[in-house]
């Protein structure tokens, strides 16, 4: 079991998110049979391990002979730091095996998301979006996408995906002639209607307004 939904872009019917919890110790490989049995290519992590004492997400990917990608913030040379200096992006390039087969699943770990609240600024977040578009091949299935409960930085990551999205492929050059035209309301009420509480704080919803502007 793994507690996860299926989210379509009303925009884009085409396209999908995976948003889901953190993976729980027990549900690890219930977490990668979903990734394999759905075709994904890209994971985004939204979450440390842990925050404070409280373990947030059980770590899924390799400990041991890793080889990390990239540590990166626009470009995956450079290397993004906070204010601690502390990587707040990851890429890494996993290779489970399917029977005989391996297939390739790149994975983001962005750690300077705050639970329940937002980044100070949104370019990090819009580059880390169109960063992690970048690993979708043609082919691919829908992108992963998780925090923490897989709702709230979750969702406003996958709004603020979406709007890039759909201003990237001019899907909103004519409804934006509408007065009343608002694409982040209806994609909020969109994934809420497919998960609930998918961007779960008003700081999450404003946030993902002010991503939109820029």
């Amino acid at each position: 079991y793994i507690n996860a939904s299926m989210i379509t872009d009303p925009f884009d019917p085409s396209r999908h998110y995976i948003a889901t919890q953190g993976p729980l110790r027990q549900t690890i490989a219930d977490f990668w049979q979903m990734v394999l049995d759905q075709n994904t290519r890209i994971i985004v992590c939204l979450t440390r391990e842990m925050d404070s004492i409280q373990e947030k997400c059980a770590r899924y990917w390799p400990l041991q002979e890793e080889v990390l990608l990239a540590q990166s913030g626009k470009d995956p040379n450079e290397t993004m730091l906070n204010g601690d200096g502390r990587v707040i992006i990851q890429v890494r390039n996993i290779e489970p095996e399917v029977t005989v087969k391996v297939r390739k699943v790149s994975h983001i770990l962005y750690t300077a998301w705050p639970d329940h609240g937002v980044p100070t600024e949104t370019g990090n977040i819009i580059s880390l979006a169109n960063f992690a578009e970048s690993f979708q091949t043609p082919n691919a299935g829908p992108m992963v996408v998780h925090c923490s409960a897989g709702c709230g930085r979750t969702g406003a990551f996958c709004v603020i995906s979406s709007v890039i999205n759909a201003t990237r492929q001019g899907l909103f050059t004519e409804s934006l002639k509408e007065a009343t035209f608002d694409p982040v309301f209806q994609l909020v009420d969109s994934f809420r209607r497919q998960r609930t509480t998918m961007v779960q704080t008003f700081v999450q919803f404003v946030f993902c307004y002010r991503a939109a502007f820029d």
